[in-house]
């Protein structure tokens, strides 16, 4: 009985040993499945990432070089403008100009030809003060390279209590590129600015120019136009110099339209042809 016992505890013993191993081969295998579909997620994962960052990375190049190209063919492929000679030196013109260095130019006569000679104002700058909006019945004036608007409409901007009451009363020709000069000795004396400012000038000619409501009443007599109307020799400097500002803009501008369309139209084929619609 006792070898009989042994012997069974024995088998029992093996049987047990023989469980545990297969419950610990089951538990392995289970885990290294496990473990193979973790290695496989993650690789999946950072195989995305880096995907998404390669097309990333594309795209910011792609983007970089197309506005470099656009840079490069509107400031450097683009034909350069003309000599423009500085605000000290004579200007002078090309034969196939529409005037000589020698001829009479006011920059201002396409804004007088809207009106009549006779329906305009001669006053002089303390003349000129008198119309600042002081009060309700007061109309606001005003003027800009000699030529006197009436601003009334545009209260809100002028009027005594508007930010750009200081412009008005007087030629404010150089407070249009230095507000601080509005307060100074002479805010029309346009002798020390240069061409880059002239082109900035040509905004607020043509504005006020072309405006629907500010009424042109008349001129400024002193600096632009003697008492006769008539446009004195710093006018005939001052429009040389602004015509020669306007022909570099015109031409500025024909160079970028030309050649940034173009740009665009290559960028447009180029993609096309990998099978891209823009």
């Amino acid at each position: 009985r006792k070898v009989e016992v042994g012997s069974n505890k024995k088998k029992k013993m093996k049987e047990r040993k023989q469980q545990r191993n297969t419950q610990d081969n089951s538990r392995n295998s289970s885990g290294d499945d496990k473990n193979k579909e973790k290695a496989t997620g993650s690789k999946a994962v950072t195989f995305s990432k880096v995907l998404i960052l390669s097309i990333e990375v594309l795209l910011i190049v792609f983007a970089v070089g197309l506005t470099s190209s656009q840079i490069y063919l509107r400031y450097y492929s683009a034909p350069s403008p003309p000599h423009i000679p500085s605000t000290s030196s004579n200007v002078q013109f090309t034969s196939n100009s529409n005037f000589n260095s020698n001829s009479k130019f006011d920059f201002n006569q396409k804004a007088l030809n809207r009106y009549s000679s006779s329906s305009l104002q001669l006053l002089t700058p303390s003349q000129l003060s008198l119309f600042r909006g002081q009060t309700p019945s007061t109309p606001i004036y005003l003027a800009i390279l000699g030529l006197i608007y009436d601003v009334s409409s545009g209260a809100s901007h002028y009027s005594p209590s508007s930010s750009y009451h200081s412009f008005t009363g007087q030629d404010s020709s150089l407070a249009f590129l230095d507000p601080s000069a509005s307060s100074g000795p002479d805010p029309s004396d346009l002798s020390s600015i240069s061409l880059l400012e002239y082109l900035s000038l040509l905004h607020w000619i043509d504005f006020y120019a072309t405006h629907e409501e500010y009424k042109l009443v008349g001129k400024v007599v002193g600096r632009y136009y003697d008492e006769n109307g008539e446009m004195t020799e710093e006018m005939e400097r001052v429009s040389r110099e602004l015509e020669v500002a306007r022909r570099m803009k015109e031409k500025k501008e024909e160079g970028e339209r030309k050649y940034v369309g173009c740009n665009v139209c290559v960028w447009r084929r180029w993609m096309s042809r990998i099978g891209i619609r823009i």
